[in-house]
């Protein structure tokens, strides 16, 4: 067998059908015969090298059923995109029926930035035990289980600010088994104003309200009056109020509170009062 100087190209031979040969780049293509340097066998193939192809990483072995190499396990791996949220996710979309369907994309944009504006700003309120530092007084009302209390800042009442999340008028509790928990601000406007007055670029706001039968001892509240008759203090008529909610109601983000509870779609009005009920 004649090999050109100028190749280089070595084959390991081994035993007929022994996948284990190591082959180098050679330069030249070299006929190689497997056998010593007599004549082949009649039974001993003849291998022809082919032009070497790009060096590629040998693969590692592996056993059936093993992940291939720098592959993570399956169970490692992500879960597939599904296209479906996490039914666990609430979102930040607001409960189905919240806003009327007549409403402009800007009247929706700007109810979502309230109630948004309003859950961040009211995070440094959920301690009562610092609202009165705050300028704020407890009205003594929702005592009973679930009821909700209303805290009120009178020095905010009829300021420069309306609908403002960093100067809410009046902050709203649910009495919880385990202490008040803070749920809503109460926006009001100013001393004067009606229903027939509100701002006409926020009237279109659902929620909107004011309050006939309450009586008052100052800023105490201590009962409801029946046919605009107190048994203890007078009532006072309150400027126009909407409740903003941070957290779902089965009325949506913007009922107002009666001696009833929640008001949905002013769905109290002309009940009759309940004076030991008053929220």
């Amino acid at each position: 067998l004649m090999v050109p100087q100028d190749a280089a190209a070595t084959v390991t031979g081994g035993a007929p059908g022994d996948p284990t040969t190591t082959t180098s780049q050679a330069t030249t293509s070299t006929t190689l015969v497997d056998t010593p340097p007599a004549d082949p066998a009649p039974d001993t193939p003849v291998v022809t090298e082919p032009e070497p192809a790009p060096e590629q990483p040998a693969p590692t072995p592996t056993a059936p059923g093993d992940p291939a190499p720098d592959q993570p396990a399956p169970e490692d791996m992500p879960p597939a995109a599904t296209g479906v949220e996490d039914p666990g996710d609430p979102g930040h979309d607001p409960p189905p029926g919240e806003f009327p369907d007549d409403w402009t994309p800007d009247q929706v944009a700007f109810a979502n930035q309230l109630i948004a504006d309003t859950e961040t700003a009211l995070e440094r309120y959920r301690n009562p035990a610092v609202l009165g530092l705050l300028g704020y007084v407890w009205i003594t009302d929702g005592t009973q289980p679930n009821g909700y209390q209303h805290w009120i800042n009178t020095g905010w009442i009829g300021d420069q600010h309306t609908l403002n999340p960093e100067f809410p008028e009046s902050l709203v509790f649910r009495n919880a088994a385990d202490g008040p928990v803070l749920e809503a601000a109460m926006y009001m406007l100013g001393l004067g104003h009606t229903m027939d007055s509100i701002p006409e670029d926020i009237a279109w706001l659902p929620g909107w309200h004011v309050h006939t039968n309450l009586c008052f001892e100052g800023l105490r509240l201590v009962g409801i009056g029946v046919n605009g008759v107190c048994e203890r203090g007078a009532i006072l008529i309150p400027p126009p109020m909407v409740h903003v909610w941070i957290v779902d109601t089965r009325c949506g983000r913007f009922p107002g509170v009666d001696e009833h509870g929640l008001m949905c779609h002013d769905e109290h009005e002309g009940e009759p009062a309940h004076p030991d009920e008053h929220g």
